[in-house]
């Protein structure tokens, strides 16, 4: 992962209510989605294209997806994290990737 994958993430503080955040991309491989429950800081949105284009280089889509989890776990400190990665099909097989961080 590259250092400056955090420095690519940035978060606003959250006024005052629970509520669970979704956050949509697509990059070359196929989806990616988290969702998630702030503690005090939100993701900005702009922030998962950014990350996923840092870790553009690597080519294990598993890797990217627990990445993503990782960093943004990291520096946004949820309650709450899932990302799910789903794939482009390869020969007729589509593949769903999930990495969890925090409470179940």
């Amino acid at each position: 992962m590259p250092a400056s994958s955090k420095e690519a993430v940035t978060t606003r503080p959250l006024k005052g209510k629970r509520l669970t955040v979704t956050l949509e991309a697509s990059p070359d491989f196929g989806r990616v989605v988290v969702e998630y429950e702030p503690k005090a800081d939100v993701i900005e949105p702009g922030s998962l294209t950014k990350l996923l284009a840092e870790l553009d280089s690597e080519s294990d889509a598993i890797a990217v997806i627990d990445a993503v989890a990782e960093v943004l776990f990291a520096v946004a400190k949820p309650h709450r994290l899932s990302v799910v990665g789903v794939l482009h099909p390869v020969g007729g097989v589509g593949v769903s990737i999930r990495a969890e961080r925090g409470a179940a």
